[in-house]
């Protein structure tokens, strides 16, 4: 059970990271923003899974008890949805980066690192430096929204770019 649930996190920054990907895409304008986001989850996954093979009881420690299996599946199922409508559309610029800072403030992108504990200095150094990258993407996000927010639209800008249809 417990590898499982490591399994599922590394599954969700994935899903992170392909959703970004999708934004890039979908938004070209903002596409560096998108793929370093995308970058970054990735590393993330490596991160966490790396830390799996450090675990030994003593230094690096596993609480798998902190998430439960289905919030975790549902997260990763949300973040393929809200990929598959940015995708398909339905999801305008504005509308992406107000569900990616819902999705980066989300119990499991907040509270991940619980579920490991011990005295590694690798274990603190990835832990911090993961969520200091999730607190970077929070506020990253949550700036071009503003931007985005308080820029009205331009006649120059491509159609993407905005996500208005043709």
């Amino acid at each position: 059970m417990e590898p499982m649930i490591v399994q599922l996190l590394v599954d969700y920054e994935m899903a992170m990271a392909g959703l970004y990907e999708v934004c890039a895409a979908r938004f070209p304008s903002y596409k560096d923003f998108w793929l370093r986001l995308s970058a970054e989850e990735k590393g993330h996954a490596k991160a966490i899974g790396s830390l799996m093979e450090k675990v030994d009881g003593k230094n690096v420690i596993l609480d798998a008890t902190v998430f439960k299996a289905r919030p975790i599946e549902i997260s990763i199922e949300y973040a393929d949805e809200v990929a598959k409508r940015v995708s398909e559309r339905d999801i305008d610029l504005l509308g992406a980066l107000s569900l990616a800072a819902d999705i980066e403030k989300s119990l499991i992108e907040s509270k991940f690192y619980k579920i490991f504990t011990g005295s590694s200095e690798i274990l603190y150094e990835t832990i911090h430096r993961i969520h200091g990258e999730s607190e970077g993407h929070r506020k990253r996000i949550e700036d071009l929204k503003t931007q985005v927010f308080n820029t009205p639209p331009s006649f120059d800008m491509q159609s993407d770019d905005m996500g208005i249809s043709d």
